[in-house]
């Protein structure tokens, strides 16, 4: 629910489970088989972490080399010091295209995986957005009496641009590295939900976030060759990216690690440390309240349901089993 946790777990094959792996010393000095950096580096990839921030956050600079990338990269260092920053980061699009040009540039022989991750989709939202082209009355040009009302309310109109900011500068991102790289695959994803959507502009007058828009995030993977029936499930969660991934690339016969199911075959459920989703359902283990999936007009009912508590309880018993046992972990 938070950005530590969730970039953990994406990159550790299990759920940090709020244990702070990132912060806890035997993860500097040892990592899981089962971290996603090792299991591409055996199949010939090389692999690179890029961050729009510094790697001191997180202790990101002790955490990532161990992991298992081969190189890492942060924003103020790629872009200068004097790049213009948020309280995080460099700005996604400075940062992104700076990336970009690198990623253009290499020499590297053989297939390479990236993992960037940005910073700018982030209060207090005080960047320059209308200089970067945003313009509400276009943006929201469907619906131009909410985008007038929205324009008087600063907090909320910015909050807003950000996030038409961050998206366009993944997105041009995304198509320069598709006409680079016409083979590449893409994926991107969100660390965490954050509140979006601006209530008290919503026109069925809702005035607190339904379960699945406080807890699920965006998704989208793309390849030339990768059609919807490839991804049958309509359902997923972040640990279900790695052994999609490795199913997508990899040659018949590799076998790689992960507790978690791919895409490409139907999933029946989701569980995490926080909440559990079925193809109709979603529920979370903090308040036990649980909603249907699909939105209507109008206060979604709410009842009190938990589904899949032993299961929640096992994926966290297994990573605080890596933590009380640190010498399981592999010496890199």
């Amino acid at each position: 629910m938070i950005s530590q946790p969730s970039l953990v777990s994406l990159l550790s094959g299990i759920y940090d489970a709020d244990m702070e792996l990132n912060e806890n010393v035997s993860f500097w000095e040892g990592c899981l088989p089962s971290t996603l950096p090792i299991q591409l580096n055996k199949l010939g990839y090389r692999t690179e972490f890029w961050y729009g921030g510094g790697l001191n956050w997180g202790s990101l600079d002790h955490f990532v080399p161990k992991i298992g990338f081969d190189a890492w990269h942060a924003g103020p260092e790629i872009c200068g010091e004097d790049a213009p920053q948020t309280w995080l980061g460099v700005y996604d699009h400075i940062f992104l295209e700076e990336a970009a040009a690198r990623i253009e540039a290499s020499t590297e022989d053989g297939p390479v995986f990236h993992f960037l991750y940005t910073t700018s989709n982030h209060g207090p939202y005080n960047m320059p957005y209308e200089k970067y082209g945003f313009d509400l009355s276009h943006v929201m040009k469907d619906a131009p009496e909410v985008a007038a009302r929205i324009a008087r309310d600063k907090k909320v109109s910015r909050r807003m641009a950000s996030i038409w900011y961050a998206d366009q500068a993944l997105i041009r991102f995304a198509e320069r590295m598709k006409k680079d790289f016409p083979d590449s695959l893409i994926i991107i994803t969100g660390d965490h939900s954050f509140g979006a959507l601006p209530y008290e502009y919503d026109v069925a007058k809702r005035r607190e976030p339904t379960i699945r828009e406080a807890v699920l995030t965006s998704f989208a993977m793309y390849h030339r060759e990768l059609t919807p029936d490839m991804l049958p499930s309509r359902i997923g969660g972040h640990m279900n990216i790695l052994p999609t991934l490795l199913e997508l690339i990899a040659p018949q016969g590799f076998s790689y690690l992960s507790p978690f199911a791919p895409l490409t075959q139907p999933l029946s459920h989701v569980v995490t440390p926080y909440c559990w989703e079925t193809e109709d359902t979603i529920g979370d283990f903090r308040s036990g309240e649980a909603q249907p999936l699909k939105i209507t007009d109008g206060p979604l009912p709410t009842e009190h349901l938990v589904r899949f508590q032993e299961e929640r309880d096992a994926l966290c018993e297994l990573t605080g089993w890596y933590v009380r046992h640190p010498e399981l972990l592999e010496q890199r």
